[in-house]
């Protein structure tokens, strides 16, 4: 059964959704290239003191982190301190160092390098746009950024990173990356070179993946009926996948983790739990949650994973774990078992509210089990990143991992959790969200999105402000209206999230806010989402910054100590988030009574005192005492953020 992660709550709980914008964000953060990388260091503090001789450094070792550097002393007006000439030529010099280090990360074959810096150098061409017209010292660098980056080299670039996942037999990936060069090639008005077409297209043929045929013989402009397309043809006209094919592409794993001793007695130690095939080597798609003994290296006992095909129940088969996503709770397994039938993750379909679902997996141990349903709602904020699909389907222990369907026999999402007690309760991470990270979950290990250190609250009218800033993310503050990412409207929060998520981490952002009526662009460097934010954060920020991140307001110091003893205003609340689902408003009064964390459990608690001022409403109870807490939630043993209120 699926573990409740960080972020989750239960109904009537008022929570602050844990979701960091992390880039993090349909674009996935891509591992290029099929392999693996360090994750980069978090954001950096202001750079106020920065001494020239240290951007010069910087601008030869580390230019993403000089750009940022840059931009911070041109947006605080401290440039002005330092000769405008020099600022421009280390900026450009930065530049020019990304620019050729991805022409030679290219030319060498090093992709998850060249995607790294093909985001950056976006990012920078982005600030240009946002700029336009305007003369600083990065204007000079982000014009000639525009060329390097533009969608003809994202075409090039996911090419190449397409065609070195098949020169490794990995076809899933590897199409996964072409149909993203296609679309980049799209939009750049461009064609792909007809021999990579070609080998594509036979290759795709070969798999009976139609709908990336069919992509490769658009670009191609394929009309006339060669043999290739005579073929295809024919595999269009075959009928489509039954459920019954469809069960045979999904197995049952099956993790032995010993015994168990309790009161003195030992007793099987089994996690039984579902995947999918999603390439015809013997690649399966399951929950982290399931197979997590086999890698989390806090987990010292005995660990042996295995999955059981539908064709031979008894037959236990050894399986490793390739790739594995925490915050998204997916893994990538290989076996050397393959399955008749091949999921395309990277084909996944939307789900609307009231739409019929079909769920295929093991409950209890039943192999190839069948259960339908509708789903309930979406955008389900229970997750530390992304949304999930509520669906009421029968889920049981050894549903997780399992394929959501539609009635067409699309994929819409993978079945991850159940509320124990609540009928008809369940829920599914999208096939949106699966697609972000698929193809780097073949690159091995722990993949990890990345972000900004923000945290993002929506308003009523759909725009999005910053709620909280973490730590060592200066530039932000909370409150600041985010307008664009990259020069591209964010949408809604998960749109934001994908949105960061389309680089790898390490690679720049350019983020465009609004504060008291001025807008201004930064560029970030972005870094690996930590797995628990607000733990490293409780022991570097004040307690009125923490009350204002963990409850969803701004508040403002009256009188007394800062912290534990103080009064303060609110001075902002946003909607849906704990301080408003606990009747906080603003104008209301608060006295902190005492707060504390506990590290061990990973909480944070506030006591406070609130009333309302007239002519205000007052809050339900009075001004008596109120505890605002993130808490530990009984379903969720391991990591938990939520944020609720004790009525």
């Amino acid at each position: 059964m699926g573990r409740w992660r960080e972020g989750a709550k239960r109904p009537g709980i008022p929570a602050a959704p844990m979701l960091p914008l992390a880039a993090v964000l349909l674009a996935a953060a891509l591992l290029a290239g099929c392999a693996s990388s360090p994750p980069a260091p978090e954001p950096a503090a202001d750079y106020s003191s920065i001494k020239l001789d240290e951007l010069v450094a910087l601008s030869e070792n580390d230019p993403e982190r000089c750009l940022e550097a840059l931009s911070a002393l041109e947006n605080s007006g401290a440039s002005s301190e330092v000769d405008a000439a020099r600022l421009a030529s280390l900026a450009s010099a930065a530049g020019r160092k990304i620019a050729a280090r991805f022409s030679e990360e290219k030319s060498s074959g090093r992709w998850r390098d060249a995607e790294l810096s093909f985001y950056s150098l976006r990012a920078l061409a982005s600030l240009g746009r946002e700029a336009a017209g305007a003369e600083g010292a990065l204007s000079e660098a982000a014009r000639a950024a525009v060329s390097p980056s533009g969608d003809g080299a994202g075409a090039t670039l996911y090419l190449g990173m397409a065609n070195d996942c098949l020169a490794r037999k990995l076809y899933a990936p590897g199409a996964a990356y072409l149909l993203k060069s296609l679309e980049f090639a799209a939009r750049a008005g461009a064609s792909l070179p007809r021999e990579d077409m070609a080998v594509w297209r036979a290759k795709a043929l070969a798999e009976k993946d139609l709908r990336t045929l069919s992509a490769i013989s658009a670009a191609l402009n394929a009309g006339a009926p060669g043999k290739e397309g005579v073929e295809g043809a024919s595999l269009s006209a075959a009928p489509a996948a039954s459920l019954s094919d469809m069960a045979s592409g999904v197995v049952t794993v099956y993790v032995d983790r010993g015994l168990a001793i309790r009161d003195g007695v030992g007793y099987p130690d089994r996690v039984l739990g579902t995947a999918f095939q999603v390439d015809s080597q013997g690649y399966y798609l399951t929950n982290y949650h399931v197979v997590a003994s086999e890698v989390d290296p806090e987990y010292n006992g005995y660990s042996r994973l295995s999955i059981r095909p539908q064709s031979n129940p008894d037959a236990r088969i050894p399986a490793s774990v390739v790739g594995w996503d925490i915050d998204l709770d997916l893994a990538v397994i290989k076996s050397q078992e393959t399955a008749p039938y091949t999921y395309r993750p990277y084909h996944g379909a939307a789900a609307e509210k009231g739409e019929k679902v079909i769920a295929i997996g093991s409950p209890v141990g039943l192999e190839s089990s069948v259960s339908a349903g509708i789903v309930s709602a979406a955008g389900r904020r229970i997750l530390p990143r992304g949304e999930a699909l509520q669906i009421d389907v029968p889920v049981n222990p050894g549903n997780s991992g399992g394929p959501l369907l539609d009635e067409k026999g699309g994929l819409v999402g993978v079945v991850f959790a159940g509320l124990s007690g609540f009928q008809g309760l369940n829920f599914a991470l999208p096939a949106a969200w699966i697609s972000t990270v698929f193809p780097s979950l073949f690159a091995g290990g722990r993949h990890q999105a990345a972000w900004i250190g923000v945290m993002a609250a929506k308003n009523l009218d759909g725009s999005l402000d910053l709620s909280y800033v973490f730590p060592g993310s200066g530039g932000f503050a909370a409150g600041d209206r985010l307008f664009s990412i990259d020069g591209a409207s964010p949408g809604d929060i998960q749109r934001a999230q994908m949105s960061i998520a389309a680089r790898p981490a390490g690679a720049l952002c350019a983020v465009t806010i609004r504060r008291g009526g001025a807008t201004s662009t930064l560029l970030r460097k972005t870094a690996a989402i930590d797995d628990a934010p607000f733990k490293k954060a409780v022991p570097r920020d004040i307690p009125e910054r923490l009350l204002e991140g963990a409850t969803g307001m701004l508040v403002e110091h009256v009188s007394g100590a800062r912290g534990a003893g103080g009064t303060y205003k609110v001075a902002r609340v946003w909607p849906g988030l704990a301080a408003d689902e606990s009747g906080i408003g603003e104008g209301d009064i608060l006295g902190l009574i005492r707060w504390g964390a506990d590290a061990k459990k990973r909480t944070i608690y506030f006591d406070v005192r609130a009333k309302s001022q007239p002519p205000g409403v007052s809050w339900t109870g009075g001004g008596g005492p109120r505890r605002l807490k993130s808490r530990r939630v009984d379903d969720c043993p391991e990591r938990t953020d939520a944020i609720h209120c004790d009525r």
